[in-house]
């Protein structure tokens, strides 16, 4: 269930559980890992009722704070309103939006710098504490452009963007979290940038109109589900630098009919390729992909 009003209410639930634990003086959600850990600042209870990602999710075990992250409590200069954008300012000159505030906005243009501090992260388009405002935006955004400065995209940032269609990525793309764009029902193409060498679990899902995916040159793991359910996709190409493809990473792609392999690719995981009727792999002689295709049944191309 990814509809509006279940998100509204799980959000909900998971501030009334967070603000019990500050109350109570120990935070029960997990803390976030890697490196954008520090992208997690929160500044007063309205910033940490934001962070619900990873409350009440697949583990509901309460987690503690990591050291970094609790640090990078202490680095938020102020929360401010900018560019038509609620905008969080750290200390150490960076940025993070929190969500568009401007209902009516249909192509958007995401600024580089605010205030002095560069814009490196995308916490959310949608300002999931307003129901309805984040209703309107989700039926009228029809593009976004994405500056070169921002390096992390979190999970679920254009999640049930209704009426996307359009999505340029910077150069400096790092890193993209899980759902990032899920069910983002009018979205045609993408072309990611070369920085980015992981494409998430569910990034893509439910892309319902995506026909076309141009990947970096640096791509090394498509992961779960990414691009499960896009039933317009039709071709697919990865490139030299791909080692592993995971389970229904395009599974229900009912279109799907070309996806060439390159044998650098060492794992492809359960139903990578699901219900994919119309499949044909292309790839080397000798390769997993020609392993792959001879295991499931799909028939098989030497070559581009």
């Amino acid at each position: 269930m990814n509809n509006p009003l279940f998100l509204l209410i799980k959000r909900i639930i998971a501030y009334l559980l967070s603000l019990f634990a500050l109350l109570n003086g120990h935070p029960s959600q997990p803390a976030p890992e890697g490196p954008d850990a520090a992208a997690y600042v929160f500044s007063s209870a309205q910033e940490y009722q934001d962070y619900y990602l990873y409350c009440m999710d697949e583990d509901p075990e309460p987690y503690s704070w990591s050291p970094e992250a609790l640090a990078a409590r202490d680095n938020v200069e102020k929360v401010v309103s900018a560019n038509g954008f609620t905008v969080a300012l750290f200390r150490n000159n960076t940025a993070r939006i929190n969500a568009l505030e401007d209902v009516s906005a249909r192509d958007v243009v995401i600024p580089s710098e605010v205030e002095g501090h560069t814009v490196t992260a995308i916490y959310s388009i949608l300002p999931y504490q307003n129901y309805d405002a984040a209703g309107k935006i989700a039926a009228t955004l029809r593009s976004v452009v994405i500056p070169d400065s921002v390096e992390y995209i979190m999970e679920r940032a254009f999640e049930d963007l209704s009426n996307l269609r359009s999505v340029s990525f910077g150069r400096r793309l790092k890193y993209m979290e899980a759902n990032a764009f899920r069910d983002c029902s009018f979205l045609t193409t993408v072309a990611l940038p070369d920085a980015l060498e992981e494409i998430p679990a569910v990034a893509f899902n439910g892309c319902l109109a995506l026909t076309e995916v141009v990947f970096g040159s640096h791509v090394r793991t498509i992961g779960r589900y990414a691009f499960e359910h896009c039933p317009c996709l039709r071709k697919v190409t990865l490139p030299a630098s791909t080692e592993t493809l995971e389970e229904y990473c395009f599974a229900q792609c009912d279109s799907l009919s070309y996806v060439y392999i390159p044998a650098g690719v060492t794992s492809i995981g359960y139903n990578a390729f699901g219900k994919c009727g119309r499949l044909t792999l292309h790839g080397e002689n000798d390769s997993l992909a020609q392993q792959y295709a001879a295991e499931n049944g799909i028939p098989f191309r030497v070559g581009a």
